[in-house]
């Protein structure tokens, strides 16, 4: 009986081990191996962490894959992937060890000194981050792109190397030359050029930059203080044209703005409409700088002089 017992149960213990081999052999048959090895600039980790959750995706020496997405909720795993990749010409394809696991695209962009993965789907959102002055990795959107690990602190210069299909999305992004600051830096230069193409007469250019400032300071916290400046342009320009209710509505949008003054078109801005008799637009904007100035007698002497009908110090600041 006891013989029995136990050359049942090598039996059974032998059949597990050729069970377990089998699979393993099923599995290094089926997996498909790649081509060949991959540029050594492009292996390491890729990864993004948002207050909603986070993507790990590391490509190895070998050619295999390892991708972890998460969700913020409790760090509960979302999508587990493993397998091989194949990169040609910047587009990897990954094919995933498990049959129920569909391959998959992605591509390697390089900007500057730095490394994303994108997907089909992240092209024209990583667009407008660019275009919102969101990189790098400062704002709502751009953080949800994988970097390249410890490339975080390197700074984007030139413009994506985007693939053909996606290159029409760059043709109104500036190259950047000097690195990218974060988005309430890049408004400021920004109303800044509209400011500039004003004093030269270029004032289609302005108009466009500045209407450009005011659409983007919606996304960005820190972006009130240059809606100041171009809302003075764009009045400056509808006041050339004939414009003046439009003007004044400009001029008193900006009053809503911390003051940051822009010399030529904020002079002629609020001289011109004094001029014409909107006495009562300029005041109500005097009485915004009053709260908002460092030097509130001399707004207040702005005040007196425009309800006495003499030309204020306003009107004749020195250029910058």
């Amino acid at each position: 009986m006891k013989n029995s017992v136990r050359t049942l149960t090598l039996s059974v213990f032998a059949l597990a081990i050729l069970s377990i081999l089998f699979v393993l052999y099923l599995k290094i048959r089926v997996s498909p191996t790649p081509a060949k090895l991959p540029p050594a600039e492009i292996l390491g980790r890729y990864s993004y962490d948002t207050s909603f959750g986070g993507f790990q995706l590391t490509l190895s020496t070998n050619g295999v894959y390892e991708l972890h997405r998460y969700s913020s909720a409790g760090g509960s795993e979302q999508e587990r992937s493993e397998g091989i990749y194949t990169i040609k010409e910047g587009k990897v394809k990954f094919t995933p060890n498990h049959s129920d696991q569909k391959p998959w695209e992605g591509y390697i962009i390089p900007w500057g000194q730095r490394t994303y993965f994108l997907k089909d789907g992240d092209f024209e959102r990583f667009y407008r981050a660019i275009q919102r002055g969101e990189e790098p990795r400062k704002g709502g959107q751009s953080d949800d792109f994988a970097l390249y690990n410890d490339k975080e602190t390197t700074q984007p210069t030139g413009l994506p190397k985007f693939p053909q299909a996606w290159q029409h999305l760059l043709r109104d992004i500036r190259p950047i030359t000097k690195g990218m600051e974060p988005g309430h830096a890049f408004l400021y230069r920004e109303a800044k050029s509209a400011v500039i193409l004003y004093k030269q007469g270029y004032l289609q250019d302005a108009s466009r930059y500045a209407l450009d400032v005011i659409q983007r300071s919606a996304y960005c916290e820190q972006g009130e203080a240059s809606t100041h400046d171009v809302n003075i342009v764009l009045g400056a320009i509808a006041l050339k044209s004939g414009k003046t209710q439009k003007a004044k509505e400009y001029l008193l949008q900006s009053a809503q703005s911390f003051p940051v003054r822009s010399s030529s078109p904020y002079q002629y801005l609020l001289e011109g409409l004094w001029r014409a008799g909107e006495t009562d637009a300029v005041l109500t904007y005097i009485e915004a700088l009053i709260k908002k100035e460092d030097d509130p007698e001399r707004t207040a002497n702005w005040k007196s002089s425009v309800q006495s009908g003499k030309v204020p110090a306003l009107f004749v600041l020195d250029e910058n």
